[in-house]
């Protein structure tokens, strides 16, 4: 399956003005395209419709619900059991996310607790799990906001 798709400039309108912000109207959309808002939403759904566009979604901020541990769990996995680990790291609440790479470390995952002694606990679980060769944690301690989604660069693909 091709990860690719070719983006008109309408497409390309849709997504910078709703990274920027996803609550934008198609109305409002329509009105920088200068076209009608009907044109904007059968793009939009064309875009959901091939992948393009994943969902909406709300954040929200981990520290009001008195998650003031944020930190990346690196570990090194034997290759083998890669997705072995990946699935019993989907049951752990405190695992956000997990990314898959090369290097020394070959999974990466976010992780959010209420206290350093909850990330102690949660990467000695996550060191015991079958598979796992090394774990190291980076403790974050100030993050800016969780994405930077208007710093995508979407360009439409220019007609020859």
């Amino acid at each position: 399956m091709s990860t690719q798709r070719k983006i008109d400039s309408i497409d390309a309108e849709i997504l910078k003005a709703l990274l920027k912000d996803a609550r934008t109207s198609f109305a409002e959309i329509a009105k920088l395209c200068k076209v009608q808002p009907n044109v904007i939403r059968t793009h939009f759904y064309k875009l959901k419709k091939d992948g393009v566009i994943t969902g909406e979604i709300m954040e929200l901020r981990p520290e009001f619900f008195g998650y003031d541990c944020k930190a990346t769990l690196r570990l090194k996995v034997n290759i083998n059991k890669v997705s072995s680990v990946v699935e019993q790291l989907k049951t752990i609440s405190e695992v956000l996310q997990i990314a898959e790479g090369f290097g020394k470390k070959n999974l990466l995952c976010f992780i959010i607790t209420r206290s350093i002694k909850d990330l102690n606990r949660i990467v000695e679980r996550i060191r015991g799990l079958n598979g796992v060769v090394e774990a190291e944690a980076d403790l974050w301690i100030t993050t800016t906001e969780n994405v930077f989604p208007a710093n995508l660069q979407i360009n439409a693909l220019r007609r020859k």
